[in-house]
Formats: structure tokens, C-alpha cells, sequence
């Protein structure tokens, strides 16, 4: 992120789950936000990657398709979920997110309260790994936005979420056909990908090479 001014902050707050920041600066003449924890900078509404994130965990969906059922892992910004929220055919998804008071702040300060009361949400605050494991639902696209990735996690317990069990339980959450999209970094995440899926394809920032964040995606079989 190429911001024009420091940061500004909004919001903090210490729980079990870490340590919790919202800022805002100025980018390319507008204000965004970005959402740090543990002191590491993890989501900002300036980045492309949070909308791509979403297209590319919508790609898996047919063109005449009337009826997708989405899944989210991590509600942050609030970016990725609005975009999900545009696809004409979804009709359900259910947002995961560990910490309570990101909740409360994309009803306040990220003004996201109409995302949060759109029908079609379900919004599960807890454990994106626990709710995985324990749900038998299925689901067209999965967008999984935790951490910065295996390599660099603001939480210790957030590296089960890219383990290779992990990866396979996820596998099974898919509907055939529809696609896993995960915003990381680190390039061994890749080669633990292909050990449980044919093909991965990565897209990086366009507009920020420097950061070493990525999404990586795959169909279902």
C-alpha cells in the first residue's frame, strides 16, 4: 500500500485474541483504512486484493447459475464480503470472524452496517478453522482472508488454518466445480497447494509489487 500521509488512528484494542488496530491514511487523494494486529498490518481498503479475492472465490460459479452459497473466512475491512455481496447469483453467505470488536467496528467506523443486516449474511464470530472442521455445508466459493500468510501469522494458533489438513478439509467444503481463493504470502504456501490440489494459479497487488501478499486459487474437481 503507497499511502500519501502517515497513519491516523482510529480505533485499538487489546483482547484474547491480540492486539487490534484501525487506521486511516490518505491514499492517491482518499481516505482508507487499514486494519493491523499484533503490530501487522493485515487488510487495507485500498488494495485490489481484497476485491480479488472475492471474484476469483466467485469464478467457480456458472454464468446461468441462480443459487451460490459463499463462504468467508475473515470479515476485516468489510472489502471482500461487499464484493461477494454484488454477484447476482449468490444468495447465502456465512462470514467467519474470530474477533467481536472488528465486527462492531465495520458497523461503526467502516459505516458496513447494511452488509452485516443484508439477509443473505450469516455471520458466525468465532474460530474460522473450528467452524470448518464442524460444519457438514458445502459451499460454490470459499474466500479465506486470516492472516498475511503460513510464513508470517499475527496469531500463533492462525498457522492451522494453512495446514495441509486444513487445505484438505476445505477441499471437501467445495461443491464440484466451485473455486478456493486465499489471500497469503510466502512462497511455500504454493507448494503445500499442489500437494492436495491439481492446479494453483496466484495473482499478485498490481498495484503494490512490493508487498509479497498473494491470492492463491483453485477449481474443484
Amino acid at each position: 500500500m503507497q499511502s500519501d500521509s502517515t497513519l491516523s488512528h482510529v480505533a485499538s484494542v487489546e483482547t484474547q485474541n491480540g492486539n487490534f488496530r484501525l487506521d486511516e491514511t490518505m491514499v492517491e487523494g482518499q481516505w482508507c483504512h487499514v486494519l493491523s494486529i499484533n503490530g501487522c498490518a493485515i487488510a487495507s481498503s485500498s488494495s485490489d486484493l481484497e476485491v480479488a479475492l472475492a471474484d476469483l472465490a466467485l469464478s467457480g460459479i456458472s454464468p446461468g447459475q441462480r443459487y451460490a452459497d459463499v463462504l468467508v473466512g475473515g470479515l476485516g475491512l468489510g472489502v471482500t464480503l461487499r464484493q461477494v455481496l454484488k454477484h447476482r447469483a449468490v444468495q447465502s453467505v456465512c462470514v467467519v470472524e474470530i474477533e467481536p470488536q472488528i465486527v462492531e467496528w465495520n458497523r461503526t467506523y467502516l459505516t458496513n452496517a447494511d452488509l452485516l443486516n443484508d439477509a443473505r449474511v450469516e455471520l458466525i464470530v468465532g474460530d474460522f478453522c473450528s467452524y470448518v472442521q464442524g460444519t457438514p455445508r458445502n459451499y460454490h466459493g470459499i474466500a479465506m482472508h486470516i492472516d498475511v500468510g503460513p510464513d508470517q501469522v499475527a496469531r500463533a494458533e492462525n498457522r492451522q488454518a494453512y495446514s495441509l489438513s486444513m487445505l484438505r478439509v476445505l477441499q471437501m467444503r467445495l461443491r464440484a466445480g466451485g473455486a478456493l481463493a486465499i489471500c497469503a504470502g510466502g512462497g511455500s504456501y504454493e507448494r503445500a497447494l499442489q500437494r492436495v490440489f491439481d492446479a494453483v494459479s496466484v495473482q499478485s497487488d498490481p498495484a503494490d509489487q512490493s508487498s509479497s501478499r498473494r491470492i492463491y486459487q483453485v477449481i474443484a474437481q
